[in-house]
């Protein structure tokens, strides 16, 4: 079918012609239908009850795969709800702080919104240090780290500053004002060095969702990236050094996207140096230095960036870098 001809579809036409293929055995699902039913399930902010109805007690979708959370997604929670016990619905990690403390929100978001959680290095044991004996509806399936690919890339002699998000200067936990404490000590350190680096910050930038917007239009060796996430940042520059001023998200997408490049963690007090999971400390690469203190933290940044350290593709070893997403793990869940 020619779907650019073909005036708008509805989201229920959109779906029977994909179960249409479904039905015919076709070895692979044409890539526009696909994008039409993602656009429609992601976009559509009211409740579409035909579609949901539809696509729950349609026989032929045996999976349901979600990379990140459908909480916020009214077709796609009710999808997902009312699929837990006729269909296999997976999930995967997406974040750093899981099964590192006690969180009931990753219930509602994760542990209550599928069968099977696939996380980067967590198992079930992990899982019931931290919350005992509660009940969650998945089961935590652990993925092997993989080695990963080098990729070429632009490479640039410049520090890389992925900014924790913060909204405000006002609000938040103890741990949070801490960071914004890190973080202004750190702006204040890379402007000293009189050196042209990158902050990588949150779209859109606005006031709304970083406490940073005034702090920025100050620094005077900073240049701002906004427009792109972390992870396709880093596809397409290799930096010479990455500092994170606390252990979040960043450290998994830093390690996973560059090749090789040097990575300082501040990690205040060390708290979740000392959760993370024994065997992910035995396998961070070597070029991964964690710091709980901020100024032997600030000494690393400057003896680092200034060193001749910069290792080639032909050196890399492989146990050095590593990927946290392994879809392979899916042929043991699919059958």
């Amino acid at each position: 079918m020619n779907w650019k001809k073909k005036k708008k579809l509805t989201s229920l036409e959109i779906f029977e012609n994909l179960i249409q293929i479904i039905n015919s055995k076709k070895k692979t699902l044409d890539g526009e239908i696909l994008y039409f039913i993602e656009n429609s399930l992601k976009n559509n902010l009211e409740i579409d009850t035909k579609l949901v109805l539809k696509i729950c007690n349609q026989k032929s979708l045996k999976y349901i795969l979600w990379r990140y959370p459908i909480a916020h997604s009214f077709n796609k929670n009710l999808i997902v709800n009312n699929s837990l016990n006729k269909k296999r619905i997976i999930g995967f990690q997406h974040g750093a702080h899981y099964l590192t403390k006690r969180s009931d929100f990753h219930f509602e978001q994760d542990f209550n919104n599928c069968n099977y959680w696939i996380s980067y290095n967590s198992s079930e044991e992990d899982y019931t240090k931290i919350y005992a004996k509660r009940k969650k509806k998945c089961k935590i399936v652990k993925q092997k780290f993989i080695p990963k690919k080098i990729i070429n890339k632009v490479y640039k002699n410049e520090i890389l500053y992925p900014l924790r998000q913060l909204y405000n200067f006002y609000t938040g936990t103890i741990e949070d004002k801490l960071v914004i404490i890190n973080q202004l000590e750190i702006l204040k350190y890379l402007e000293s060095l009189k050196r042209q680096y990158t902050i990588k910050t949150v779209f859109p930038l606005n006031r709304e969702n970083c406490a940073f917007i005034d702090t920025f239009k100050k620094l005077k060796y900073a240049k701002i990236i906004s427009s792109i996430s972390l992870q396709h940042y880093l596809n397409k520059n290799e930096f010479k050094l990455i500092i994170l001023d606390n252990y979040d998200t960043t450290l998994y997408d830093s390690i996973q996207f560059s090749n090789n490049s040097k990575i300082l963690m501040l990690d205040n007090k060390n708290e979740f140096g000392k959760t993370l999971q024994k065997n992910f400390k035995s396998k961070i690469p070597e070029r991964v230095a964690i710091f709980n203190e901020l100024n032997l933290f600030k000494k690393s940044i400057k003896k680092n960036f200034y060193s001749n350290y910069r290792i080639f593709k032909s050196d890399i070893k492989k146990k050095n870098n590593f990927a946290f997403t392994s879809y392979n793990i899916l042929n043991k869940i699919i059958k």
